[in-house]
């Protein structure tokens, strides 16, 4: 039985150069059960391939020891009113990834609940802004 590989992506802070990119590629790849990973200081990420089961952990130690820093991220729920299909979820979602520090939203325009992954959540009313300007409401 052989694990299954799997690919992550962590966000990593500070790189600056190809010169960057090569230490976090080396320092994750240093850490048993990864295969390959490749960072990019423009995107400020590194994608991981590795085998399931591998330590997160040892990976994120590895980068921060290198004095970068690796950004969690976290997650919260907001409803939005007024989505009537999947377009409605793809305009909702494309809205809350323009805002900065927004990296992913998944909605369901069934309940009106959409899932926001972030960095660092934007204030309240720039959220209701650009749901308002795409024409949806944002809801308690």
């Amino acid at each position: 039985h052989t694990a299954s590989i799997i690919d992550y992506e962590l966000l990593v802070d500070d790189m600056m150069c190809e010169h960057c990119e090569a230490t976090v590629k080396k320092a994750v790849e240093s850490i048993d059960g990864v295969i390959e990973a490749k960072a990019s200081y423009l995107d400020g990420k590194v994608m991981i391939k590795m085998k399931e089961g591998t330590s997160l952990k040892a990976i994120k130690e590895a980068i921060t020891k290198e004095d970068y820093i690796v950004v969690e991220e976290n997650t919260t729920m907001i409803h939005v009113g007024e989505m009537m299909c999947h377009h409605c979820e793809k305009a909702v979602e494309e809205a809350l990834t323009s805002l900065e520090g927004i990296t992913h939203a998944k909605a369901n325009y069934e309940n009106g609940e959409v899932m926001i992954t972030y960095t660092r959540l934007p204030e309240r009313e720039l959220i209701q802004k650009v749901i308002e300007e795409a024409d949806y409401i944002l809801e308690d």
